[in-house]
């Protein structure tokens, strides 16, 4: 079995020299929404009005370290098309459940994008490319 501590980070001592190693660098894992995806922060549109889980980690599979974390690669993890294909033990909403069609999507979209603008954390060069962007991840999840 994987041991941590090969690979364990310490927090360096700066106080003395040479710089000692302290305690165990702790990595946590962000607290998430219903969804599965990361609550705080600055959230763009995939993620404010989402089809997938987005996670910024990732657990390895078997043979290579099963369930340890796998040097923080992110993953991806769809949303069921329909309410009736979902896997039961799946407890996210389905995409049919959290929008009627692609144009109560966009409108979901479109909120987040001015809502972003109006607190300055886009430019107006980037709205035509985060709807684009939206537009055709509809498109890609949906189809």
């Amino acid at each position: 079995s994987y041991s941590a501590n090969i690979n364990g980070l310490k927090v360096m001592d700066h106080t003395t020299m040479p710089p000692g190693a302290g305690a165990e660098y702790p990595v946590f894992v962000a607290n998430t929404d219903i969804d599965g995806n990361v609550i705080d922060g600055v959230k763009l549109p995939r993620l404010a009005v989402p089809l997938a889980t987005h996670a910024g980690w990732n657990l390895r599979k078997q043979g290579f370290a099963q369930g340890e974390l796998c040097s923080l690669s992110g993953s991806f993890i769809p949303f069921a098309k329909q309410a009736a294909q979902a896997d039961p033990a799946d407890t996210r909403p389905a995409i049919d459940e959290l929008y009627r069609d692609e144009a109560h999507y966009m409108a979901r979209i479109e909120a987040e994008i001015a809502d972003l603008k109006t607190q300055d954390l886009i430019l107006d060069s980037d709205i035509a490319m985060l709807r684009d962007r939206a537009r055709a991840y509809w498109q890609q999840m949906t189809q």
